[in-house]
């Protein structure tokens, strides 16, 4: 069986740069970087981002970035939505990818509790788009 991926939702975050802060770490610099908002759609939810999410990013001493981004998503019918994702991006060969994982008791959206998705990410002058797909 081969994976069929399904978009969920394009998803743009408006990120705070530089940094808010910087941590030394002994195995690389911790990054917090802060999500003013933002917008996803797509053919089964849309809606906004809610102000004050936060990656705390891991700059590795191998060159990757490790994200670890917490959010909220709150569809236009008011619903919340939790994300939390992880992921690499390799700067130099162009390649960020994430997991996405969904948490909501609002019974439309539970759907998304219940699968597995990825995130393509790009940088844009403000901030990160994600395609993000259910695989």
């Amino acid at each position: 069986m081969s994976l069929q991926p399904e978009l969920l939702f394009n998803l743009h975050l408006d990120v705070e740069t530089p940094a808010a802060a910087v941590c030394p770490t002994d195995v690389g610099e911790r990054k917090l970087f802060i999500v003013r908002g933002g917008t996803f759609e797509g053919p089964k939810l849309k809606g906004t981002v809610l102000p004050g999410c936060v990656d705390w990013g891991l700059a590795g001493s191998d060159g990757l970035f490790r994200l670890d981004v917490r959010a909220v998503l709150q569809t236009d019918d008011g619903a919340l939505i939790a994300v939390t994702y992880r992921g690499i991006r390799d700067i130099p060969a162009d390649y960020w990818r994430t997991t996405p994982e969904f948490s909501t008791t609002s019974e439309p959206y539970r759907w998304l509790t219940r699968l597995v998705a990825v995130g393509v990410g790009t940088k844009v002058p403000t901030g990160v788009d994600y395609q993000v797909y259910r695989v």
